[in-house]
């Protein structure tokens, strides 16, 4: 089964524990292997330091890492990068990495963004 990679809002769902979206999330990834782009991570760490997240990207990630497994994928951020130019439909830094680290790894994207999920044909709605 294809691998799958977590936008920033599910990760930030999983580690605060809406059971509806949780399950939901649960659903999708069964049976696949679940991992994160390092631009999550960041972008987790952002939101914490303006006050959307109470805990930091280390505490969420190690605390996700212990209780589910989830881990950052390893490709090199220079394939990232490379993907990640050819997608002039997106706006969002943080998004355009997101989705070239799912490009460069083949996989599938689990998201509710509305514009990767217009754009990004492995895109997955949550």
């Amino acid at each position: 089964m294809e691998a799958i990679q977590l936008d920033t809002h599910i990760v930030a769902w999983l580690w605060q524990g809406q059971a509806a979206k949780v399950k939901k999330i649960a659903r999708c990834v069964k049976g696949r292997e679940v991992r994160v782009s390092p631009a999550v991570v960041l972008e987790l760490q952002l939101l914490h330091e303006i006050g959307r997240l109470k805990h930091d990207a280390d505490e969420i990630m190690e605390g996700l890492a212990r209780t589910t497994g989830l881990m950052q994928s390893g490709t090199p951020f220079a394939r990232v990068v490379a993907q990640s130019v050819r997608l002039s439909w997106c706006r969002d830094p943080f998004d355009r990495l997101i989705v070239a680290q799912a490009i460069a790894d083949k996989s599938r994207l689990l998201t509710c963004d509305d514009t990767i999920l217009k754009h990004y044909r492995k895109a997955v709605e949550l």
